[in-house]
């Protein structure tokens, strides 16, 4: 199949996007002038343990957290995107050392967690897609930050990096490949800054003109920060493990936290506007947070364009607008993120 056919082919999938927190929006590929997607997201996250320093798996309890985050993403200029999320976090934490109650009391806890901005531009299009990005996590109320069900870590976040992502042809028509480097750079907390950096990878390939199968992972490498022990009678640098000990209880901010989450999904185009798609994941590697056991995701997007919006007929367009079209909100981040 010749390229323009296999990317007329695709352009049914535009407006896919698996969202998540924090990096969702940092996708190769930006929206057309006027043009954008709106997507509604549900995580179902089960963590049966924690993670020692060396990346033993310790049993202190179970975590069950639900994630439902809203989001849009909106094109300003034909290289210009912004990207904004909010997440819901309803999550409950049911074992024998609870850090906080009643947050902790084994009963679901809901709050909206960090309001999400990204900005980002797009250098080039094909046939390497190469698109910087900046952006912001503020917290959207004072939530609670110590307890295993906490929302999330209560602290502004600034992320700075850059996606890459090319369709696969002649190699592999139907493919495609992106990925983001990002730096993160947290709001102090008792004198600590955990930076980290976050490398993710999405590999895609279109088993018909509606449906897709996909791989996806994630890493984060903390670069920063305590370690939380390698045991459970071995407490790292929190020897102290009580609410009323300042450095314990700021410890979900100031751990040095890693892992490596993979998964794989598939998505189906409803019609040409709305797109469904599902994802499972797992952490296959950590240290000093939780371990993810199942991460489910599903969720719906719908591709939309304004009045100012570039009137043109699809079958005007070029090879590499009907490419930007296509891949514009492909899935950049289908690795669910541990909610704190």
């Amino acid at each position: 199949m010749r390229r323009a056919e296999v990317l007329r082919a695709f352009v049914p999938l535009a407006g896919l996007i698996l969202l998540l927190p924090l990096l969702a929006a940092g996708q190769a590929w930006v929206p057309a002038k006027g043009e954008g997607t709106a997507t509604l997201t549900l995580q179902d996250n089960f963590v049966k343990n924690h993670l020692g320093s060396g990346g033993e798996r310790l049993e202190v309890g179970h975590i069950r957290t639900f994630i439902l985050v809203q989001d849009i993403d909106f094109g300003i200029t034909n290289k210009l995107a912004m990207n904004v999320s909010l997440p819901f976090v309803l999550s409950k934490y049911y074992g024998p050392r609870p850090h906080q109650l009643p947050v902790d009391d084994g009963n679901y806890h809901g709050n909206f967690q960090d309001v999400r901005i990204n900005v980002r531009y797009n250098l080039r299009a094909r046939p390497l897609s190469i698109t910087p990005f900046v952006a912001l996590g503020v917290p959207s109320n004072d939530y609670k930050y110590f307890a295993h069900s906490a929302a999330g870590t209560n602290q502004r976040e600034y992320v700075f990096g850059s996606s890459f992502g090319r369709g696969l042809e002649p190699v592999l028509s139907r493919a495609y490949i992106q990925g983001l480097y990002a730096f993160l750079i947290p709001e102090g907390v008792v004198g600590i800054r955990t930076y980290r950096s976050r490398v993710d990878w999405d590999f895609g390939y279109f088993v018909s003109r509606r449906f897709a199968i996909r791989t996806v992972g994630g890493l984060q490498i903390g670069h920063s920060g305590f370690g939380v022990g390698h045991s459970l009678t071995d407490r790292g640098d929190f020897p102290v493990r009580n609410p009323s000990n300042e450095h314990w209880r700021h410890h979900d901010q100031t751990s040095r936290i890693s892992y490596l989450n993979v998964g794989g999904g598939a998505s189906f185009a409803v019609t040409k506007s709305w797109n469904a798609f599902a994802v499972l994941t797992t952490t296959v590697w950590g240290r000093n947070g939780h371990a993810l056991s199942l991460g489910e995701v599903v969720g719906l997007s719908w591709t939309f364009r304004t009045p100012w919006a570039r009137p043109q007929a699809l079958a005007d367009l070029t090879d590499e607008e009907r490419q930007k079209l296509y891949l514009q909100n492909s899935p950049g981040k289908a690795v669910p993120s541990h909610s704190h």
